[in-house]
C-alpha cells in the first residue's frame, strides 16, 4: 500500500492497495492529515504510535522499514504491517511532502508461526524419542540406506558389546561381523522393497557371557513424504529366556508323551492331562 503526502502529511495519493488496506477511498483521503487515514499501534503495547511520515517531513530523511506494528482498520481490526517512509524532495532538494509504504505481513506472520510451531513439535519429538531411547527396556537403533548406524541406545549397543559411540558411522558387518550374514539380509529386503520386516529371529551368542542367544529382530523403513528411503528403525528385544523355556516345555512333553505310551484323557473344558495307568 503506497500514500502520499504533501509537506504538512496530507493525503494527495493513495494506490488501491492502501484504499483496500486502510478501507478509505482517495475520494475521502485526499487533502486529510494522515493520521485520519492511518492509525499505527504497537504490537507490543496496543498503544498508538506516531505514523513514519512524521519523522520523515519533520527531519527530511528515509524511516525503516520497520515492523511489529499494526494498522488499526476502519472495522476496528488491526493488521500486522511492516512500514517505510521517505521524503519527496524537488530537484533543488527542498521537502515538498512523503510517500508512505504499508506491507500487510499477516501471511508472513502466520508462516512464521506455523515455523515455530513446527519447531516446537520437532523439539518435543526429539525430546520424547531421546527418552525413549534413554528409558526402553529393549535395544532401538536408527540406520541410514548404507545401514550405518546414526544412533543406537545403551541397550543394543550392550548387546553387541560395544560402546554407543564405537556404533555412530559404522556398518552392521564392522560393529557384529559374527552376526552380519543373518542381519544385513532382513535390513537389505527393507531397503530394495520398502517393507518393514517383523519379529525375525537372529541366533549368535551373548556378548556378555558367551553362551548362545536369541533375539527377536525387527526392521521398519522410515519414508519421506515421497516414499524415498531415509533409513531403517531397527527394535531388538531378547528372547533366550522365552526360547529356553520354550525348548525345556517341548523337552518334558516329549518326556510325559513317552511315558504314557500316548494315552492322553481329554476334557473338553480343561487342559489334556496325560494320566499313567498302573497296569501298563
Amino acid at each position: 500500500a503506497v500514500i502520499a503526502t504533501d509537506h504538512r502529511g496530507r493525503v494527495n495519493f493513495m494506490n488501491s492497495a492502501a484504499e483496500d488496506l486502510t478501507g478509505c477511498p482517495l475520494g475521502q483521503a485526499e487533502g486529510r492529515p494522515i493520521d485520519d487515514i492511518v492509525q499505527v499501534l504497537s504490537e507490543a503495547t496496543r498503544q498508538t504510535v506516531s505514523v513514519p511520515v512524521w519523522g520523515v517531513l519533520a527531519g527530511g530523511s528515509a524511516c525503516g522499514p520497520t515492523n511489529h506494528m499494526l494498522l488499526r482498520g476502519r472495522d476496528g481490526t488491526d493488521v500486522p504491517i511492516e512500514s517505510s517512509a521517505a521524503p519527496i524532495l524537488t530537484a533543488q532538494g527542498r521537502l515538498i511532502g512523503s510517500v508512505l509504504v504499508l506491507r500487510d505481513i499477516r501471511e508472513r506472520r502466520e508462516a512464521e508461526r506455523q515455523s515455530r510451531r513446527s519447531e516446537s513439535q520437532a523439539r518435543q519429538m526429539h525430546a520424547e524419542i531421546e527418552t525413549l531411547y534413554r528409558t526402553a527396556p529393549i535395544g532401538l537403533s536408527f540406520h541410514d540406506p548404507q545401514m550405518r548406524f546414526v544412533r543406537i541406545n545403551e541397550q543394543l549397543a550392550a548387546i553387541n558389546g560395544l560402546s554407543v559411540d564405537a556404533h555412530i558411522g559404522r556398518t552392521v558387518h564392522e560393529v557384529v561381523p559374527e552376526l552380519a550374514e543373518s542381519i544385513e539380509p532382513l535390513m537389505l529386503r527393507v531397503i530394495e522393497t520398502g517393507q518393514p520386516v517383523v519379529d525375525a529371529e537372529v541366533r549368535g551368542k551373548s556378548a556378555e557371557t558367551g553362551e548362545p542367544a536369541v533375539w527377536s529382530c525387527s526392521y521398519h523403513p522410515l519414508l519421506d513424504s515421497e516414499g524415498e528411503l531415509l533409513g531403517i528403525n531397527v527394535v531388538v528385544k531378547d528372547v533366550t529366556s522365552i526360547k529356553q523355556a520354550e525348548a525345556a516345555l517341548r523337552l518334558r512333553d516329549r518326556a510325559i508323551a513317552s511315558a504314557t505310551n500316548g494315552i492322553v484323557i481329554a476334557d473338553a473344558s480343561q487342559p489334556c492331562l496325560p494320566i499313567v495307568f498302573a497296569n501298563q
